[in-house]
């Protein structure tokens, strides 16, 4: 298939389309521009007419499904080749306006969206594949510019709604062809993930082009479940399709712990009877509504942080110096330091394969509506897998199905919701958990317990407990039914469960939260030379400053910030585009976010020589330190950088490895 990105722009007099292609050399840009001083209407509606009728054809954009097919196609349906500008523009700014203030979530989202079948020509949606859908991953072309390290990132030049004249016209399309090139550069790094959705369409019939992994793997388990006669939908009186599910208005937590689980400890025995207790409402992370019980035996071991109305957020017992988090999303806990092996010691890392899949699969869990069957074909899923090679398509989708699954059951638009099947999984896999870090620290002399986390812990123990270790993985392994996958760390830096580094005996590297340098396109690649620099310090020793002043990636110095519509963002009291790239240095202008006042609260301190905070007359918070902008990125231009700041925020990352004393040697 050959692929032409698109984008458009739309403004109360203006609608444009522009559109860029890699695979002609001669035309391979279009820009259709409809105004009052230009009307190409005829023009992209031939266009448009002609794509549809060659299949090796397919458009793709940046959150297109949502937005910018749905006006493209609102105005290729209701104006007529002949339309005179004013009502093109109208019809496409209309329909902008109604997505626009159309809230984004739930159902909502999705009543604009085109079906496949209906399309002028086959859609790639970059948004949806890379499930920036998802408001915990929501990300911008802008976000991504900076991410993909593009010599110019670009915003909006006139507000929406504005009123343009022919010269911020001709800039508004610019900008739109910009976003195009943008657009077809994000293209190219997915262009393995479009491929593996591609092949799944054409191999296995299954229309997954716009498909996010998790809904890959849902929808794999779902046609193998249809394909057994396990009804998975229902219609109602209108023929309108709706998930089969099991909801509850309350779920005993004693009607899902296994009843293998039992603890020797006094702390985990008094959590567990407590558990056994207790009557949750909701599923999202923390215990509400719990039945009415006394605290008063749990307290003299646990320390549940309580909430009005008896609601407790989270429960935490220590056992033996090591503080146990647990809560209805999985079980947490960590210490803080440098951990190492040496002659007698070794640092080791136990998970459980594929922990959620085989606590159903082995105990036979199922949302209510979907019984036995369920487990069945998760069975038959996780052996068939293994058949297949890695790397082929047939074992992505897999793997996909296994993992995606669990997610969904606690998906209120999902056929797989049960919130009880999601509670029967996450509690029991955090007691088992629990049961397997209480038999090493019972049973092995010395081990110290560094981590533990959802499907797996860290401990340090002697090397002479070998043996040991070995018994009490395979007792616990046979009781639970479940794999333990051991690896050997060389030494970890801990700050926290999700902020660390582990050097692997192999001597690869884990990185994780602060410390980690690879990062996926949804999340901030500031100042990567910050991590790099720990890195470099805490694994080969290199001094902080050496390693900062002798680096010459530049763009690793770049920060980004993203200012959200009720704010703004002030560059030596100017207004600047919103999403800005920049780097701290000696003699630059403030960069400043004036963000809405906080409601009863006056905040003025003083932060460090870089930030500070301040209220002004009209009451707004501000932000700031001293900056130059590189929106146009000219590495040649990057002069004045303040190393010292650089060096102070990589010390934050290091103190928690090394004595006050030796914080000086950093450098």
């Amino acid at each position: 298939m050959k692929q032409i990105i698109y984008d458009i722009e739309t403004y109360p007099n203006l609608f444009s389309l522009c559109a860029y292609t890699p695979h002609l050399e001669l035309e391979n840009e279009w820009s259709f521009v409809i105004s009052p001083w230009q009307n190409d209407w005829f023009k992209l509606r031939r266009w448009l007419w002609k794509l549809s009728i060659s299949p090796q054809w397919e458009m793709v954009g940046f959150n297109s499904s949502f937005f910018d097919y749905p006006v493209v196609h609102h105005v290729y349906d209701t104006c007529k080749p002949n339309a005179d500008a004013a009502t093109v523009i109208d019809a496409a700014y209309a329909k902008a306006m109604e997505i626009i203030n159309t809230p984004f979530g739930g159902v909502h989202r999705w009543q604009h969206v085109i079906h496949d079948s209906g399309c002028l020509s086959p859609q790639i949606d970059l948004f949806r594949i890379n499930h920036f859908d998802n408001v915990a991953r929501m990300t911008s072309l802008k976000v991504l510019e900076f991410n993909m390290r593009s010599k110019s990132i670009q915003d909006l030049p006139y507000p929406p709604g504005t009123r343009l004249d022919e010269r911020q016209v001709a800039e508004v399309v610019e900008y739109n062809m910009h976003d195009v090139h943008q657009t077809a550069k994000f293209a190219e790094h997915c262009s393995e993930a479009i491929e593996f959705r591609r092949q799944l369409t054409e191999e296995h019939g299954q229309a997954a082009m716009n498909y996010n992994d998790t809904k890959i793997g849902k929808q794999t388990f779902i046609r193998r479940l249809e394909a057994a006669g396990i009804e998975c939908f229902k219609y109602d009186e209108n023929n309108k399709r709706q998930p089969r599910q099991t909801p509850r208005n309350e779920i005993w937590l004693k009607d899902c712990i296994l009843p293998f689980i039992k603890f020797k400890t006094p702390e985990l025995r008094a959590l567990g009877d407590w558990m056994m207790k207790q009557c949750i409402k909701e599923t999202k992370g923390v215990f509400t509504g719990l039945a009415p019980t006394k605290l008063g035996e749990l307290r003299q071991y646990c320390n549940p942080e309580e909430k009005p109305k008896g609601r407790i957020k989270v429960l935490n017992t220590i056992v033996r110096g090591f503080q146990f988090d647990f809560g209805t999303g999985g079980i947490h806990g960590s210490t803080t330091g440098l951990f190492a092996e040496d002659d007698g010691h070794v640092v080791i890392d136990l998970d459980v394969t594929s922990y959620y899949p085989s606590i159903a699969i082995e105990h036979h869990f199922a949302p209510e509506h979907l019984g036995e069957a369920f487990v069945t074909t998760y069975a038959a899923l996780k052996r068939e897998r293994v058949n297949h090679p890695k790397g082929s398509v047939e074992n992505a989708a897999l793997k996909l199905a296994l993992n995606g699954v669990y997610g969904d059951s606690n998906n209120k638009y999902s056929p797989f919701y049960d919130p009880k099947y999601t509670m029967c999984i996450t509690v029991n896999g955090q007691l088992m958990l629990a049961m397997l870090a209480e038999a090493l620290m019972l049973n092995i002399p010395g081990l110290q317990m560094l981590q533990i986390n959802t499907d797996g812990l860290t401990i340090r123990m002697p090397r002479d407990q070998e043996s040991e270790l070995a018994r009490i993985c395979k007792f616990w392994m046979n009781r639970t039914r479940m794999e333990l996958e051991r690896a050997d760390y060389k030494r970890m830096w801990i700050r926290d469960v999700n902020n660390y580094i582990g050097e692997y005996t192999d001597g690869k590297l884990k990185r994780k939260g602060a410390y980690e340098h690879d990062m996926e396109w949804h999340q901030n690649h500031s100042a990567l030379v910050i991590p790099k620099a720990v890195e470099a310090y805490l694994v080969r020793g290199v001094p902080l400053e050496r390693f900062i002043n002798d680096h010459d990636d530049t763009h690793d110095f770049m920060l980004r910030t993203k200012t959200p519509r009720s704010s703004r963002l002030e560059w030596g009291g100017k207004q600047v585009q919103g999403t800005s790239r920049y780097y701290v240095c000696r003699r630059g202008k403030y960069l400043v976010k004036v963000m809405p006042p906080l409601k009863g609260k006056i905040d003025e301190r003083y932060l460090g020589h870089h930030c500070t905070i301040h209220r002004d007359k009209s009451g707004e918070r501000r932000t700031g330190y001293k900056t130059e902008l590189m929106n146009v990125f000219e590495p040649e231009k990057v002069t004045d950088i303040d190393i010292s700041f650089y060096i102070n925020e990589a010390r934050k990352l290091i103190e928690p490895f090394v004595d006050n004393t030796d914080v000086e040697d950093l450098l």
